[in-house]
């Protein structure tokens, strides 16, 4: 296993230095000549798992208006994406990655698979400030074909998309999926053996999610396949959550009421949406409203759980190591110190 962890600022010559190790050729097209220069803020991490597996991590801000452009083999591109948006180029092909936020609206986390069947080239647009908060995995056939996999119920979807060069497959993430990709981001201090264990066993947990997509005939993005007024219900209880202090203040049938429709069409239409109830949104949304309030040092971490919506700090910190992979408390130290 190759692993390069960088938290804080990554220059151009960092992002060539680190893409090498990963066997990787990158190049950096703009018009900044120092190699110090920096062009991300943030994390940013790159680990080669296994011979065919190689994770790629960021959670941080593009530095600087720039284009990256690598030479990648054969392979099926795994994009998980919590937060911002980029767009990207495979060969001549155009994809934008993520989902853009509007305002008053909250962004719907999204996962692309993208097949390439044959070396292209990558790149990847930069835009000073923005936002990114993502993981990508890329599965090579050399890892698919020491698997063990063939002749295995659902693998030959796999393996009937891989032969479609430059394939897209969108799907909204489920909160299992969401979970996941957050512990990937924020793995827990532990000796970097562990470390590395522990991000490869969850690695394979997401790639597993996904290829549960893929072969289950599940490849739709809900938002697209609702009437517009259905979508705006679902922007309105949004809103309405956004405002909500507490979990069990928050009832169905009042939603509904406000929104104009039943609960059982807008709970239906919210998950058509989120990939998820209106209740678990609302919970995940709340301990991530928590977890920025701890990074920011603005409360304590009993604080923190009535800010979430829990009468308990165990029970507080059990479902945000839950979602987050690591304790209240941890996130407490780590930005404090």
């Amino acid at each position: 296993m190759t692993a390069s962890y960088c938290d804080g600022v990554v220059s151009r010559k960092q992002l060539l230095d680190l893409t090498r190790e990963v066997g990787r050729d990158c190049h950096v097209i703009d018009k900044l000549n120092p190699q110090e220069t920096p062009i991300f803020k943030g994390q940013f991490n790159l680990i080669k798992l296994r011979d065919g597996l190689t994770l790629h991590s960021a959670d941080g801000y593009d530095d600087h208006n720039l284009t990256t452009q690598t030479q990648i083999n054969p392979r099926i591109g795994l994009m998980l994406f919590l937060n911002g948006q980029c767009d990207a180029c495979y060969g001549e092909r155009k994809i934008t990655l993520g989902v853009k936020q509007k305002k008053n609206q909250v962004i719907v986390p999204e996962m692309v698979l993208v097949s390439v069947n044959r070396q292209e080239t990558f790149s990847r647009e930069a835009q000073e400030g923005r936002y990114l908060k993502k993981i990508v995995v890329a599965i090579e056939p050399e890892w698919l074909e020491k698997g063990g996999f063939d002749g295995l119920e659902g693998y030959q979807k796999v393996t009937q998309f891989f032969k479609q060069h430059l394939a897209v497959e969108r799907h909204l993430m489920t909160p299992q999926m969401r979970s996941i990709t957050e512990k990937i981001l924020n793995p827990p201090d532990t000796p970097a053996f562990l470390k590395n264990l522990y991000i490869e066993g969850l690695t394979l947990e997401v790639v597993a999610e996904a290829f549960k997509a893929l072969t289950t005939d599940q490849s739709i993005v809900g938002r697209d396949k609702l009437h517009p007024y259905e979508r705006k219900r679902v922007n309105k209880v949004l809103e309405l959550l956004e405002n909500s202090t507490e979990i069990k203040e928050v009832s169905l049938d009042l939603l509904a009421k406000e929104v104009g429709t039943t609960s059982n069409t807008l709970q239906r239409s919210f998950r058509h949406v989120m990939g998820m109830t209106i209740f678990d949104y609302l919970r995940s949304h709340k301990l991530t409203q928590a977890k920025n309030a701890l990074e920011n040092n603005q409360v304590n971490v009993l604080e923190a759980a009535l800010l979430a919506g829990y009468g308990s700090a165990a029970n507080f910190s059990t479902a945000f190591k839950r979602q987050f992979g690591v304790s209240p408390n941890q996130i407490k130290r780590c930005y404090i110190g």
